[in-house]
């Protein structure tokens, strides 16, 4: 996406489309990196009844669907990782995609963070 904006618009629309579907929202989460982008996804969902939270939150939790919005920021570009830093990065990144049961959603500015590339070859990817 170009934007926080586009994301969220999409992540609405799906979280509709999941709640036709069956879903009840409470089973829905919607999870960022950093707790700037968990304020912008909560006036921007304000309303959708889905868990709007940081990557830490929901530690032991699952939900039936979780998105993981602007992964792009838990790998800036222009940030040179030391490798114990990008393991505990890639840590928090895999724990927040465990909570997710049936369905989980992957979204971005730009292009995927390199290392995040190597789970294309596990997903249904759709460029939007």
């Amino acid at each position: 996406f170009r934007s926080l904006d586009e994301e969220a618009d999409f992540i609405g629309n799906e979280i509709a489309w999941l709640c036709q579907q069956g879903y009840d929202a409470s089973e829905i989460a919607v999870l960022h990196r950093r707790t700037s982008g968990v304020n912008k996804l909560q006036r921007a969902l304000r309303g959708t009844g889905v868990e709007i939270d940081t990557f830490h939150g929901p530690k032991g939790l699952e939900y039936e669907a979780v998105f993981l919005a602007q992964v792009n920021e838990a790998f800036p570009a222009g940030i040179e990782y030391s490798d114990q830093l990008l393991s505990e990065e890639r840590r928090l990144v895999y724990m927040a995609m465990t909570r997710a049961r049936e369905r989980l959603y992957l979204t971005c500015q730009g292009k995927l963070p390199a290392p995040l590339e190597a789970v294309r070859q596990f997903a249904d990817c759709a460029a939007i």
